[in-house]
C-alpha cells in the first residue's frame, strides 16, 4: 500500500505543476495571437505541462484504482477467514472446530 501512496502523492504533485504550466503557456499563446505581437515566448510551458498533467492524472487514477482493489481483496480474505470452512471432499459447510465432515465423514485437517 505504501507504493500506491507514493504514486498518489507523485500524481498530485505532477498535476499541481503541470496545470499552471498549461495555463501560462496557453494564455501566452492566445494573448500573442490576439495582439499580433509576434511569437509567444512561454508556449513551451504548455508543451511541457500537458504531458506532465496527463502523467499525473494517470498516476492518480492508477493508484486510486489499485488501492480500491487491494482493500476489496483484503475484505474478501477477511470474510473468508471469518466464515465457516467447507469439506475438501464434498464442499459441504463445516461447523467451527469440526474434526469430521457430517455429510461424508472425511477427516478434516486442522
Amino acid at each position: 500500500m505504501k507504493k500506491y501512496t507514493v504514486l498518489r502523492i507523485l500524481g498530485i504533485l505532477l498535476l499541481c505543476v503541470g496545470i499552471p504550466f498549461v495555463a501560462i503557456g496557453l494564455f501566452d499563446f492566445f494573448s500573442a495571437l490576439s495582439n499580433m505581437s509576434g511569437y509567444p515566448e512561454r508556449f513551451w510551458m504548455a508543451m511541457i505541462g500537458l504531458p506532465m498533467s496527463g502523467i499525473g492524472l494517470s498516476l492518480l487514477l492508477l493508484s486510486s484504482t489499485r488501492m480500491q482493489n487491494l482493500r476489496r481483496m483484503q475484505e474478501q480474505m477477511l470474510r473468508m477467514a471469518m466464515s465457516h470452512s467447507v469439506c475438501p471432499n464434498c464442499n459441504q459447510p463445516l461447523q467451527p472446530g469440526s474434526k469430521f465432515c457430517p455429510n461424508c465423514g472425511t477427516k478434516i485437517e486442522p
